[in-house]
């Protein structure tokens, strides 16, 4: 049970993964009402386990719904709403049980023995929860959320850079791929993260695939429109890679597609003498968003 709140940060600041302040308050201000409503009512639970002699069918309860409610978070990772009530479920049944249970310790031994079979106890919960970590570990070695949650800020600051700078006109969209798409793919990365573009057909050589790129972008563009998922791969030593098709999109034909206006072509052959990335139609497969969490960073 100790496994919840160690988790559930990472998935419920994923779902936030635009706004990471407001994901961490709103985790905490959970955390607290889910305490207090757990604290109202343990006495209560308590008292009717005492009154009635029951308390293994409390405790198994209380356990199975935790379990059952941090099982079913994956499934709904990116849907903060439904995080947060899973969450207080299972906070709340792993208060309610830890309450009811440590109530049992005077009834399986004597007050002589009660501090070693205490102490036992928490040395049994602690080496589970260490083990069910170690678990972990190896199980979430890097998730393709980890990895969307770090593309999203690239992605939507691309696209409100692209938005503003093709109100001014078509060059200026292309100075801000430029000058921007770096900036923005620099201010987005995390320590132990790297987050980029790449393509098949590069504009700016500085997008050249690495090498465990090169087979995802052949396979991507021989799948075309059809392929939209993304791909987690292993790099061994390096961490765990993970690339997501990028298709051209309406606002990008103007730069990318089968007609660029001829001052605006110049323009693009001054800044990119090899250019290949035109003749385009909406919706082509154009390259790939790529991420790369390094090994300390995907076992976290």
């Amino acid at each position: 049970m100790a496994l919840v709140p160690t988790f559930f940060g990472v998935v419920f600041l994923a779902a936030h993964a635009g706004d990471p302040a407001i994901a961490q308050a709103r985790w905490g201000g959970i955390a607290a009402v889910s305490l207090l409503v757990a604290g109202l009512l343990a006495p209560v639970v308590g008292a009717w386990s005492d009154r009635r002699g029951r308390w293994f069918g409390p405790v198994a309860a209380a356990t199975t719904l935790c379990i059952a409610a941090t099982l079913a978070m994956p499934g709904v990772a990116g849907q903060a709403l439904a995080l947060a009530a899973l969450f207080f479920v299972a906070q709340v049944s792993q208060t309610l049980a830890g309450a009811v249970y440590d109530s049992l310790l005077v009834r399986v031994t004597s007050s002589r023995h009660v501090g070693r079979v205490s102490g036992f106890g928490w040395a049994c919960g602690f080496v589970g929860g260490i083990a069910s970590l170690a678990a972990a570990l190896v199980l979430m070695r890097g998730t393709p959320e980890d990895a969307q949650a770090a593309l999203l800020p690239l992605k939507q600051g691309l696209k409100r850079a692209l938005e503003t700078a093709l109100a001014e006109g078509p060059i200026a969209a292309v100075d801000a791929c430029r000058i921007e798409a770096p900036r923005i793919a620099a201010e987005s990365a995390q320590p132990g993260v790297r987050i980029g573009r790449t393509s098949h057909r590069l504009r700016n050589p500085a997008n050249a695939p690495a090498v465990w790129m090169q087979p995802l972008l052949a396979e991507f563009e021989k799948a075309g429109r059809a392929e939209g998922k993304g791909r987690l791969v292993d790099l061994g030593s390096e961490g765990v890679g993970y690339v997501e098709p990028i298709h051209l999109q309406p606002l990008c034909v103007t730069c990318h597609g089968t007609h660029v206006a001829p001052e605006l072509l110049a323009h693009i052959r001054k800044l990119y003498p090899e250019d290949r990335a035109v003749g385009f139609e909406p919706g082509d497969f154009r390259g790939l968003f790529w991420v790369v969490l390094e090994a300390r960073k995907a076992e976290q």
